[in-house]
């Protein structure tokens, strides 16, 4: 049975609160309560026809116990008390549509309560609830804000009863949905609870293609779920969570909280992802100009809970000091926080924090990254992990200013692919390993690493021009590589069977100089032990000019001394067993044979020493790993062929060399 509410009124003209429909004839009151349908029924109300207006202060119910929908469009406007949508069987439905048109509640609005209920906003129709506002419990919930719309609510927490905008339900499905540019839910003095635990309540979130949502706090609990992503395809406008307060997630489902394709959340006070004892909260902010801001702290994992936040693909997560502006990058990124206490056997906070996923990574804004730790070591500290997983080849681990990021507490930094670039002086405790890709450390002051060991395996690579304290072992599949004529600075360093220590060589200006270390050729400066284990190998990296200034060497020239690991006082146990040449993509390898390998194929015998001076240029003198090389005699047919073809080559590269 359709009614349609005042289709001869006057605009503006209101009639008594008893035109509602219940399927039999006129509107049926129980209780106090106007409802919309009743078993067995199926009802439908219109407010239309251009500037209708009907009122009542009677609660409202649309579907109450059987099938009911309300239509309000053409610039009308509907006022009520409460307004509840599906409040037993339903199904309900409310439509909102049309720019002017507007509803309006002086009470609370609840969707799906037990029932099915359904609200839809849009075309830039408008929507007030003065009070607090409940999707779910046990029923169906749906609320869209689409094409425009706006839905404010003025509601205040009415302690300890009602604190929150109340989002979930045990059984049923609910969801929200915020989409396109100039939709938006304002709710500025309540904040939004996505999910209950303590319930099992549940729902879903989504803010999309620009929408927007204003409010104090949001907070998204066990198996519920949280998207902010896309922007308009005309305005460009950024889906958007913008809070006054903070913002805490508390789950793990799949999307539990995804930031992406430019969306942004922006959080004004301490945030935590994984908040608490047995709860666990993950979060990824991925996609070029997707942003998390966080005045105040922000926590992965806290109180033995379990946050691990994913940064990749270009997004930008960025923690400012509390009074400081959005996105000023002066705060802390906490990666494990405290325990619920210090009783023993209490479960320590669990951290991680990814940047990138295999691909592009993301970036950090931020002042320092932090793994709790107890002051005198009477309780475990967090776990704490920083995971570097990424494709990119130089990709710097600093600020929007390009000041390095401090990396401190006990964290542990595990590296997995692409090449990252630590350039502060660090003092994490928890250690780093570097299983793929390459860890450069190039601090200038301190240790790039912290103060834990370092350890290096799989395909991993230690390089760059910075120096590490903790000790340092590279195991089977990994290697050293300063890289680019760097000098690398390490207290111990150990290789183990099946790991390569690599050097670039290059060639000085001219014939008459020696290569300098970090100028001309990588370098390994070490203030503690060196030791070599049996099956080790040196690599070393040429080009075709340093290849020709060997072959342009005679007993005029100083000699082709490099001091790959200057010692200073330190020992050396072991030696290499291997000598690979990299020369145009192609490695040649050759056992050592008395502290000899000789390269036929590309004219070069290498002499490998233990007893080198750097000091003095000397291979004798001191305990420094040095290699010789020297071009090998041609034989007579060889001599031959030089005249008339390679010869030819190597005399203009010695020419372009001294010409240098």
């Amino acid at each position: 049975m359709k009614h349609l509410i005042a289709p001869h009124q006057r605009p503006g003209q209101k009639r008594p609160g008893r035109e509602w429909l219940d399927g039999f004839r006129n509107g049926l009151r129980l209780f106090g309560i106007l409802v919309l349908s009743l078993p067995a029924t199926k009802a439908v109300a219109e407010v239309t026809y251009g500037g209708s207006t009907y009122s009542t202060a009677s609660e409202t119910a649309i579907g109450h116990a059987g099938a009911g929908s309300l239509l309000v469009d053409a610039a009308s406007s509907l006022s009520v008390s409460a307004l509840r949508v599906g409040r037993y069987s339903g199904p309900g439905t409310v439509t909102v549509t049309g720019s002017g048109t507007t509803l309006t509640l002086s009470n609370e609005l609840s969707i799906g309560q037990f029932g099915q209920g359904t609200l839809n906003l849009e075309m830039g129709a408008t929507m007030t609830v003065s009070r607090s506002i409940t999707l779910g419990s046990t029923g169906s919930a749906s609320l869209n804000i689409r094409s425009g719309a706006v839905l404010t609510s003025t509601g205040v927490p009415t302690l300890p009863t009602i604190s929150t905008t109340s989002i979930g339900s045990t059984s049923g499905t609910v969801s929200v949905l915020v989409d396109g540019a100039g939709s938006k839910w304002d709710n500025p003095s309540m904040g939004i609870g996505v999910g209950n635990a303590s319930n099992n309540r549940t729902a879903s979130f989504t803010i999309s293609n620009g929408g927007a949502i204003s409010t104090s706090s949001f907070a998204v609990n066990r198996g519920s779920t949280l998207v902010v992503t896309g922007r308009d395809a005309l305005t460009q406008a950024a889906a958007t969570l913008d809070l006054t307060g903070g913002i805490r997630i508390d789950s793990s489902a799949t999307n539990s909280a995804v930031v992406s394709a430019g969306g942004v959340i922006s959080a004004r006070s301490n945030s935590f992802i994984g908040s608490y004892l047995n709860e666990e909260g993950t979060t990824t902010v991925t996609g070029a100009d997707s942003q998390l801001n966080v005045v105040g702290d922000l926590t992965l994992g806290d109180s033995s809970g379990k946050g691990t936040l994913t940064v990749s693909d270009g997004a930008v997560v960025s923690v400012s000091k509390a009074g400081s502006a959005l996105g000023t990058g002066d705060g802390k990124l906490t990666v494990g926080g405290m325990p619920t206490n210090s009783a023993p056997g209490t479960p320590s906070s669990v951290g991680v924090l990814r940047i990138g996923m295999g691909a592009a990574a993301g970036r950090l804004n931020v002042a320092e990254v932090y793994g709790w730790v107890y002051s005198n070591n009477l309780v475990p500290p967090a776990d704490s992990t920083i995971i570097f997983n990424h494709n990119e080849t130089g990709y710097q681990f600093t600020t929007a200013v390009n000041s390095g990021i401090l990396i401190s507490g006990g964290t542990k930094v595990q590296h997995l692919a692409g090449t990252t670039i630590l350039t502060a002086a660090s003092t994490y405790q928890g250690g780093t390993q570097i299983n793929g890709g390459t860890l450069k450390v190039n601090n200038t002051t301190g240790s790039g690493t912290g103060t834990g060991a370092v350890t290096v395996s799989g395909t991993g690579t230690l390089g760059g021009s910075g120096r590490v304290t903790g000790n340092i072992t590279v195991e089977n599949g990994g290697a050293t590589h300063p890289g680019n004529s760097k000098v690398f600075s390490g207290a111990n360093l150990e290789y183990k069977t099946g790991s390569t220590a690599k050097f670039t060589l290059g060639a000085p200006v001219s014939l008459g100089e020696s290569p300098i270390a970090g100028q001309d050729y990588d370098q390994i400066a070490l203030t503690g032990n060196l030791k070599v284990g049996t099956g080790t190998t040196l690599e070393m990296q040429l080009t075709a000019s340093t290849m020709a200034y060997f072959h342009d060497l005679d007993g005029t020239d100083p000699e082709a001394n490099y001091f790959l690991f200057n010692l200073d006082s330190s020992s050396v146990l072991g030696q290499f067993d291997f000598l690979n040449v990299m020369l145009d993509g192609t490695t040649y390898t050759q056992s050592i044979l008395d502290g000899r390998a000789t390269f036929a194929d590309l004219g070069i015998t290498v002499d490998i020493g233990y007893t080198g001076n750097a000091a003095t240029n000397s291979l004798l003198g001191g305990n420094d790993v040095t290699i010789q090389i020297s071009a090998v005699p041609e034989p007579l047919t060889g001599c031959l062929l030089l005249v008339g073809g390679a010869g030819a080559l190597f005399v203009r590269r010695r020419m372009s060399l001294l010409e240098v």
